[in-house]
């Protein structure tokens, strides 16, 4: 089964594993779910506030396009393992990615 699983950063402590279609995107994962996800434009990749931590598989990922690079210098500036949930789709092949936000946190269920 694809699945995002959810954590703690920096602790790592998982706080929720969430199934995820061949197409959807972090966003629309954690839209369904109660957890919070930060954002402005609600998934329409206008205002990078939805970034996250990709902690692992990340290496299987395409390296972002520009104009969610821009958004990311802009908002989470020298964080290399940072990603858009609006953008973040699991790729071919790859049955799993570990994200991380400072505000999920460990309780949330």
């Amino acid at each position: 089964m694809r699945t995002y699983t959810l954590c703690h950063h920096p602790s790592g402590a998982v706080v929720r594993r969430l199934p995820a279609a061949r197409s959807d995107r972090l966003y629309d994962v954690v839209d369904r779910s109660d957890l919070p996800l930060r954002t402005l434009c609600k998934g329409s990749s206008l205002c990078g506030q939805c970034w996250v931590h990709v902690t692992a598989g990340g290496e299987a990922l395409p390296p972002p396009a520009p104009d969610e690079q821009a958004l990311l210098d802009r908002h989470a500036p020298g964080v290399a393992d940072a990603r858009l949930a609006c953008k973040l789709v699991l790729p071919p092949g790859v049955e799993g990615l570990t994200v991380a936000t400072a505000y999920w946190s460990p309780g949330e269920r």
